[in-house]
């Protein structure tokens, strides 16, 4: 009897030996396992982590081009917004400018008005150089290039040399024309009878965008 149970014994404790051998094959396969998958969870946390720091990058780039397209875009406006307040300025100004001249005209001596505003200094009514003569300044305004006295506006009558004629061609001022009241047109100098006068006031300045001009057209007639 004693033999035997010594053989359960022996053979209980075997069996028990074997399961925990088992126990530690299955932990340690356990942790390999989990181990890989560590490994590969890693594995993909680092390829993601690389395609959003990918990702980042293409969005800063695209969105860099976008913020610089926006602030060009803007930058047109407000330039092109700044020439359009200037170009009214301008406009402004030289309309003012001949509204002015045109008053000063019709304010003067109506009889006196050629000889003080044409281009020759000969007839000047004070004597020779004290008329103020065809130009004159617009403040605010910049001559072209080419102008030679250097001042933007100028007045003119409908003149061949420094005659006062009728027979001048300008479909604008209705010439030619009879300016004397004699019911004649013809080539003579009218300069010292005329009743009725033509006028062009002209302006020509350099603007932000270029040469630009007005020309105001007025038929002058004796009010008094």
């Amino acid at each position: 009897m004693t033999d035997r149970r010594h053989i359960v014994s022996k053979s209980h404790w075997s069996f028990r030996l074997d399961d925990a051998d088992r126990l530690r094959s299955s932990r340690g396969l356990v942790g390999a396992t989990m181990k890989m998958n560590r490994n590969a969870t890693d594995v993909r946390r680092g390829r993601a982590a690389r395609a959003r720091r990918g990702f980042s990058l293409l969005e800063v780039a695209v969105g860099t081009s976008l913020l610089t397209m926006g602030i060009s875009s803007l930058l047109s406006v407000i330039v092109g917004y700044g020439k359009l307040v200037r170009v009214n300025q301008e406009s402004a100004i030289a309309q003012q400018s001949a509204r002015r001249m045109l008053e000063q005209i019709q304010d003067a001596n109506f009889a006196q008005v050629f000889a003080t505003y044409n281009q020759s200094t000969a007839d000047d009514p004070g004597g020779v150089g004290t008329a103020p003569g065809k130009d004159f300044v617009v403040r605010g305004l910049r001559p072209v290039n080419n102008d030679a006295d250097g001042r933007v506006g100028e007045i003119l009558f409908p003149m061949v040399g420094t005659q006062l004629r009728e027979n001048v061609n300008d479909t604008a001022l209705g010439m030619p024309r009879d300016l004397s009241g004699d019911a004649v047109t013809d080539a003579a100098d009218h300069a010292s009878n005329y009743v009725l006068l033509p006028v062009t006031i002209r302006l020509r300045w350099r603007g932000v965008t270029g040469n630009r001009t007005l020309t105001v057209r007025h038929l002058l007639s004796n009010r008094s």
